[in-house]
């Protein structure tokens, strides 16, 4: 979006000075040929318009007033940098824009509350959306950082790695592949990640483990001391009492499934024909 600019606009011929009481002070009114009056304070002079318009023009080094804001009936109001450069605009939706002197964007809030800044070489700066979210980027373009609704917050280095901390508390760094490098868990667990896939993994209990990149075990240490084969042996254990508590949660399923198909129709018809099999063959027929 480009900015409005204005000309050197200077007022009018003055066409006629009157003294009147404005406020209750004694003012000299500054009357114009389109019906426009000014009134001078000090450095500046105020101009209202029949319409309801407003501008303030502006006494310069080079002793002239030029126009440095208005205020239009719709609300609309506008400020310029002294060379005519637009600075501020703000629309009657409520949407806000600031540009550099340059004329390049700075600044933008919207009427959603959505809110942006730029560098000044018109790289996204920051963002902040309605719903919570906030971002920030590098003059380069790469994200810097990011807030989440729910609590996420990541942060990015130069290099692309990233520090996150989700709103469970989780905190992790990652590679700028993506890739885990640490985590720590909202228990305390610790695990450090290798390129490779290989983890290194500490719990507050004091036990430490070594998986490969299937998440397999490759070492358990308890308090220091390698107890590796004793750790795989309890877990094959655990995993055989497991298998056998399923199947006995199982079992009745399966019982319940055997005893809708017994109570069908068609199964009973079944049953009916082979025990007519059965009588006729014992008779001999």
């Amino acid at each position: 979006m480009k900015p409005l600019t204005r000309s050197a606009q200077q007022l009018p011929q003055v066409e006629k000075i009157v003294s009147e009481m404005v406020d209750g002070k004694q003012v000299q009114k500054q009357l114009y040929a389109d019906g426009s009056y000014g009134i001078r304070e000090d450095d500046e002079i105020k101009r209202y318009f029949p319409d309801g318009k407003e501008q303030i023009y502006k006494y310069n080094i080079d002793r002239e007033f030029l126009l440095e804001r208005e205020k239009l009936p719709d609300g609309t109001e506008h400020i310029w940098y002294e060379d005519g450069q637009m600075y501020y605009e703000k629309l009657p939706d409520g949407t806000d824009h600031i540009w550099y002197q340059s004329g390049k964007m700075s600044r933008e809030k919207l009427p959603d509350g959505t809110k942006r800044k730029w560098y000044d070489n018109e790289q996204m700066k920051s963002e902040e959306l309605p719903d919570g979210t906030e971002r920030e980027w590098y003059d380069n373009g790469q994200i810097k950082s990011e807030k989440l609704p729910d609590g996420t917050e990541r942060e990015w280095w130069f290099n692309g790695a990233c520090f996150e901390k989700l709103s469970d508390g989780t905190e992790r760094e990652l590679y700028s592949n993506g890739k885990m490098l640490k985590e720590k868990l909202p228990d305390g667990t610790e695990r450090n990640y290798w390129e490779n896939g290989y983890c290194f993994e500490k719990r507050p209990d004091g036990t430490e483990f070594g998986l490969n990149e299937k998440g397999e075990i490759m070492y358990h240490l308890t308090n220091g001391v390698n107890d590796t084969n004793v750790y795989l042996a309890k877990q094959r254990i655990e995993k055989k009492k497991e298998e056998k508590l399923q199947k006995l949660q199982d079992k009745p399923k399966l019982q319940k499934a055997v005893s809708k198909v017994v109570s069908t129709k068609a199964f009973q018809n079944i049953a009916l024909k082979v025990a007519e099999r059965k009588i006729k063959k014992s008779l001999g027929k």
